[in-house]
């Protein structure tokens, strides 16, 4: 099947898909909002005292001896400390606002293919500031240093994602290096045509063919730890990502 029939198929279900990630991301966006107030909460009070700090300060200058030099020199340092702990703070709010803003334009959305692509446009610029490794470093390396049980992510993101597809697989083990391991073997064997029948990873060869790419071009990351032993709740966290990148509707998790 081309990259052509797959956006058609993905085209079909995108309206039911469109419906359901909205409600999903209200609850959401009332987090983030939660989230943006207490950062600017805190940016004020941190800016507040630094304020009286430097105003403490002028007025120290006013007395000059030895001792309210040392106390001014406190003062003036503890102020630096307020000033970067308040950009820091209005710089994460900033960011909050933003995604808010984004949140927002899905719910308030009506056209289905605008609702896809904001909260996939929104899952695809977190994923791409987390740490990621090619096939070339998994073949090499003999394991994963800091994470064992999780949600892991396979993506290609060289081409910005379509209104319609997104390359994008999304799954879970509890051992992510040994699975990562398996997938890339997988992935090089059928890209030189040694082993076939296997759908998803043929689905991503297609693609990377169209694009001109090849299995380097993918990259593999982590999405989220898994802390619980419980199968069902290992579950929902796989089927959440599926969700917010789309990875079940519009990417290789929709054709096993």
């Amino acid at each position: 099947m081309s990259i052509e029939n797959y956006r058609l198929e993905f085209r079909k279900i995108a309206k039911e898909y469109a419906r359901h990630t909205a409600e999903k991301l209200k609850g959401f966006a009332v987090g983030e909002q939660k989230q943006m107030q207490q950062k600017l909460t805190w940016a004020i009070i941190f800016s507040m005292i630094t304020l009286l700090l430097i105003v403490g300060g002028l007025v120290f200058l006013r007395h000059t001896d030895e001792t309210n030099m040392i106390i001014l020199a406190i003062l003036e340092g503890v102020a630096g400390i307020g000033i970067v702990i308040s950009i820091f703070l209005f710089h994460n709010y900033r960011t909050i606002k933003n995604r808010v803003v984004i949140l927002k334009e899905v719910i308030a959305s009506k056209e289905h293919e605008v609702v896809v692509n904001k909260l996939h446009q929104f899952s695809f610029a977190k994923i791409q500031k987390l740490p990621a490794w090619d096939i070339a470093t998994i073949l090499k390396w003999g394991t994963l240093p800091f994470v064992k049980s999780g949600i892991y992510a396979i993506y290609c993101f060289k081409n910005n994602p379509d209104a319609y597809f997104s390359p994008i697989y999304v799954g879970k083990s509890v051992d992510i290096w040994k699975r990562w391991k398996q997938h890339a073997n997988t992935l090089v064997k059928v890209a030189t045509g040694e082993k076939g029948q296997e759908t998803k990873y043929e689905k991503m060869i297609t693609y990377l063919n169209h694009h001109q790419l090849t299995v380097d071009d993918l990259s593999f990351c982590v999405l989220q730890e898994n802390y619980s032993d419980n199968a069902v709740v290992f579950k929902k966290l796989e089927t959440h990502w599926m969700e917010m990148t789309g990875a079940r509707t519009r990417g290789w998790n929709s054709v096993r």
